[in-house]
This record gives structure tokens, sequence and C-alpha cells, in this order.
């Protein structure tokens, strides 16, 4: 596996959103323009890769730190032509239906 690691020294994150940082739609923006859909995304490209990416903090303005691991070679049981290809818009319809549809309940 390669190990890539990064770190920042910026506002941290809280237990709470520390728990929820790779849902679909959750967002800690403050301004109403993010979609909560970046790093949901990205966990789901890494693990479609046979990966995993981590999330870690010290708590509120200690910063934060995300290690993401990718293997070398592909899975033995993914040959190339297995992994699908997702819709970027199909996916963020999707997603947006789901959305739509926990609101209301």
């Amino acid at each position: 596996m390669a190990e890539i690691v990064f770190k920042d020294t910026g506002c941290g994150m809280t237990s709470e959103v520390l728990e929820n940082i790779f849902e679909p739609f959750f967002t800690r923006s403050r301004t109403g323009k993010g979609t909560g859909l970046g790093l949901s995304i990205s966990h789901r490209i890494i693990t479609q890769h046979g990966g995993d990416i981590e999330a870690a903090t010290g708590g509120p303005n200690q910063g934060s730190t995300f290690t993401m691991r990718l293997p070398l070679e592909a899975p033995a049981q993914q040959q190339e032509g297995d992994l699908e290809i997702l819709d970027p818009e199909a996916e963020f319809l999707k997603l947006s239906g789901a959305r739509r549809e926990r609101a209301a309940a």
C-alpha cells in the first residue's frame, strides 16, 4: 500500500463532525455554498480502488489529519474494466433525492 498523509493546523473538528465526515451532504459550511459531497465522493473513489481513508483530529482548533492508503497493485479479483465508472451528475441527483426524502420524513 502507498500511504499519503495530509495534515493541517486549521480549525479541527468536534467528535460529532469526525463521526459524520464522510457522509453524503454532511457539511460544516457556514456560507451555505458547500454541498457536503467532496469527502463522500473521495471516500467512495478510494474504497472502489481497494484503499481506505481516515480522518483524525485533536479537537477544535487542533488541526486535522487525513490518511489515505491505496494498493500499489489492483486487487486480484479486480481486472481492468471491472471498475464501475459512475456518472457524477447521476450520483449527485440520486444523493439529492435521498436527502430530500430524509428531510421530508
